[in-house]
């Protein structure tokens, strides 16, 4: 057989397996989406869309809020631009838009999220693209690294307030065990139609 084949397509020179923006979030916004955390209910943290109890995957404690919520409207569009930008850049997924809750996590002392990906079976088979944004300030704890698994190495993300995450959903990574304080996060997925 001669010629090219046609399901090759062009390679994306900058795709990275996960990039960030430090500081995106302002420190008024963080204490926005802090006050969402305390003023909502609260509940164990689960695993996958079975809702599965697995302690010694996750603990940690989280809450949620709605992508439709008018309140978080600018906080939420902000997030959404960037995701829109860096997949542009460096993923060139077909995105469809933030469909599920934004999860607010909040990590006390001992707590951590072993190895895993966000892009599993069920809703999650939608998922596309992750963004985890920084709530806490780094020195006001201890562990809590938010680390990726990229061949045999361990890259940790930044830690600095306001700061954003974006990696693909398949792509491995984890939280380490807080050794002291409290570390509070925000997640969201970008959805679209399903790899093919």
């Amino acid at each position: 057989m001669s010629g090219k084949l046609p399901f090759n397509p062009p390679q994306l020179s900058q795709f990275m397996d996960a990039c960030w923006v430090e500081s995106y979030f302002t420190k008024d916004e963080v204490e926005l989406i802090l006050k969402a955390y305390e003023s909502k209910v609260k509940s164990a943290a689960q695993v996958a869309d079975e809702g599965l109890d697995m302690p010694d995957l996750r603990k940690s404690t989280v809450t949620f809020l709605e992508p439709d919520d008018a309140e978080y409207a600018p906080f939420i569009h902000k997030l959404a631009q960037l995701a829109i930008q860096v997949n542009q850049q460096r993923y060139a997924f077909d995105l469809s838009g933030i469909y599920e809750p934004l999860q607010i996590a909040q990590y006390d002392s001992d707590d951590f999220f072993d190895w895993h990906t966000d892009f599993s079976n069920g809703q999650a088979s939608t998922r596309k693209l992750s963004l985890s944004v920084q709530l806490s300030e780094p020195s006001s704890y201890e562990g809590g690294d938010l680390q990726f698994k990229v061949n045999t190495n361990e890259i940790n993300a930044p830690k600095s307030l306001g700061t954003v995450v974006i990696f693909p959903s398949f792509i491995q990574h984890r939280v380490t065990p807080i050794t002291s304080g409290i570390r509070k996060s925000l997640v969201a997925w970008i959805t679209g139609p399903h790899f093919k």
